[in-house]
């Protein structure tokens, strides 16, 4: 956080060199459940579905996002015909996801795959965008392998293709 891990001085510092703070409150309870169905693919969700992610997200859009997505991988969350309902609210054998979202970010990178773990590394010391060349450059082996490590990695949200370039130019998310 800005305010307890800048120096004292940092906002009136960056305000003096042109930059505005913001101050955002929480999005709506209906934008936080928009914004879950968005993330796992749903047109809708039900009331304790979205109770669950409204209260658990506290308004966050970054961490409604992520908390969607890895509540459906974990299978708390599921859809059915377009429907998001909750499986698990933190029962007793239910699986608990983490309270932060550092917490759910990390989760989410643990389960993947080793070969897509060490793409997604890879891609991170190139840059926000890469090429599969540049990758195949930093990760030597098998083309095929590393496509579809990439098209698992875009599946899962956690790359785009790049729109600005070439069909083999991708985006970190």
């Amino acid at each position: 956080d800005l305010d307890t891990q800048a120096p004292p001085d940092a906002l009136s510092r960056l305000t003096r060199a042109g930059l505005l703070r913001l101050s955002l409150g929480p999005l709506a309870m209906n934008e936080r459940v928009q914004v879950a169905q968005d993330a796992i693919g749903a047109r809708a969700m039900t009331a304790a579905a979205a109770e669950w992610i409204g209260t658990h997200s506290g308004g966050n859009p970054l961490f409604c996002r992520e908390l969607a997505v890895a509540a459906a991988e974990s299978g708390q969350l599921h859809i059915v015909d377009g429907v998001v309902e909750a499986t698990s609210r933190n029962t007793p054998g239910g699986a608990r996801l983490p309270d932060t979202l550092q917490g759910l970010i990390a989760s989410r990178l643990d389960r993947l795959e080793p070969a897509e773990q060490n793409s997604l590394r890879m891609a991170a010391v190139i840059g926000p965008r890469f090429s599969t060349e540049a990758l195949l450059a930093l990760q030597p082996g098998d083309e095929t392998s590393l496509r579809g490590a990439l098209q698992r990695l875009r599946e899962r949200g956690l790359l785009d293709a790049d729109p600005s370039d070439a069909e083999d130019h991708y985006a970190v998310h």
